[in-house]
């Protein structure tokens, strides 16, 4: 089992959350300027990216939730037991995500022109559920069992909850880059 603290990972997506604004109250024609030097994406296609993936790592906590308040009603996508791949196991372990390694699913990749109110509020909804969700770290910390990442392999409730802290503070240094390269 990785040593996880869900305490520091709830704090640092909270954190997360709070940057996120900063950026997203950016004027939209430098939210949405990329730097092709640094990456394809404006800053607005990495948040929106972000908060897409936000939106199916808080659902899989709350698969893993609902399993273990209702093990007949579990998910498809629940599975009791399972181990994350080894990249899986590292980046959680040294909670470093390398950049280049993976590809953005189709679910999760933003539009070619994102609108930004759609941005707005999906990070509005991300830090919904996320308040909804960790109310209570004790239930996270305590659910048993996990649903698979596509590159990392199995990860349970509190897993997802570092997932989503590490790609965000990932892609932020990534947007920070962007801005300083515009």
């Amino acid at each position: 089992m990785l040593p996880l603290d869900t305490g520091a990972d709830i704090e640092g997506l909270a954190a997360f959350h709070a940057e996120a604004e900063t950026v997203l109250a950016l004027p939209d024609d430098e939210l949405y300027r990329a730097a092709p030097d640094v990456s394809g994406w404006s800053p607005g296609h990495h948040l929106f990216h972000v908060l897409l993936a936000n939106e199916l790592a808080f659902r899989n906590v709350k698969l893993v939730l609902k399993a273990n308040e209702d093990p007949e009603g579990a998910s498809k996508w629940f599975q009791p037991s399972g181990e994350p791949t080894l990249l899986g196991y590292h980046v959680q372990l040294w909670e470093w995500i390398p950049r280049g390694v993976a590809k953005s699913p189709r679910a999760v990749t933003p539009p070619a022109k994102p609108n930004p109110e759609i941005v707005r509020d999906t990070l509005r909804s991300c830090r919904e559920s996320f308040d909804a969700l960790c109310a209570d770290p004790s239930r996270v910390i305590q659910a048993k069992g996990g649903v698979p990442h596509q590159d990392l392999g199995w990860l349970t409730a509190a897993g997802w909850l570092r997932f989503a802290k590490l790609h965000g503070w990932h892609h932020l240094a990534i947007v920070r880059d962007v801005r300083a390269a515009g």
